[in-house]
C-alpha cells in the first residue's frame, strides 16, 4: 500500500466513495463559483465539485495524493502560510485538519482560510468533536469500504 509522507494511506483514499459532501457544498454556492480545497488528498471531493461545474484549486502537501487529482488546478504546498494570490467564493478545510493538537498550526490553517476567502464567501470546516479520540475497535463499513482502526496512538490533546 502506498502512503503519503504523513502516513496517510493513498490506496485507501482512492477507494473511498463520495459521501455527499460536494453536493452539500454545491448547495451553498452559485453555479460555477471558484473553490479552494485545502488538504484535498486524492481529490475525492474535488472530483465531485468539478463534476458539478465548479472551478477547484486543490492543495495538498503530498505529491502521492495530488497525482490522482484530475480536472482541477493542483498545488503541492503546506496549508500553513499558503498564499495563492487570489480569493475564492468558498474555502474548504476538511479531513478534520482543524483537529490538529498544535494550537499554532490550527491557527495557521484558519488564517490561510481567511486569507483566501472573498469578503462575502464561505469557509467550510470539517471537524471531530473536541474530545473525540480514535479507538481501536471492530470493523465498520461505509460506502462499500470496510475499515478498522488498529494500533491507535496519540498524544493527549488540550481542548480545541
Amino acid at each position: 500500500m502506498s502512503t503519503a509522507p504523513d502516513g496517510s494511506p493513498v490506496d485507501l483514499y482512492l477507494r473511498l466513495p463520495s459521501f455527499g459532501e460536494a453536493e452539500r457544498i454545491h448547495e451553498l454556492l452559485a453555479p460555477g463559483e471558484a473553490i479552494l480545497e485545502l488538504g484535498c488528498a486524492v481529490g475525492r471531493v474535488t472530483h465531485e465539485l468539478v463534476r458539478l461545474g465548479h472551478r477547484v484549486t486543490a492543495v495538498d502537501e503530498s505529491a502521492e495524493m495530488l497525482a490522482h487529482v484530475r480536472g482541477a488546478e493542483a498545488i503541492r504546498a503546506q496549508i500553513e502560510g499558503l498564499d495563492v494570490g487570489r480569493r475564492f467564493a468558498c474555502v474548504l478545510l476538511m479531513s478534520n485538519l482543524v483537529n490538529v493538537p498544535d494550537d499554532e498550526q490550527r491557527l495557521a490553517f484558519l488564517l490561510t482560510c481567511a486569507r483566501h476567502v472573498t469578503r462575502d464567501g464561505t469557509v467550510v470546516i470539517e471537524r471531530q468533536e473536541p474530545r473525540w479520540e480514535p479507538q481501536a475497535g471492530p470493523r465498520n463499513e461505509r460506502g462499500g469500504v470496510t475499515f478498522a482502526l488498529e494500533d491507535v496512538r496519540g498524544a493527549r490533546r488540550r481542548g480545541i
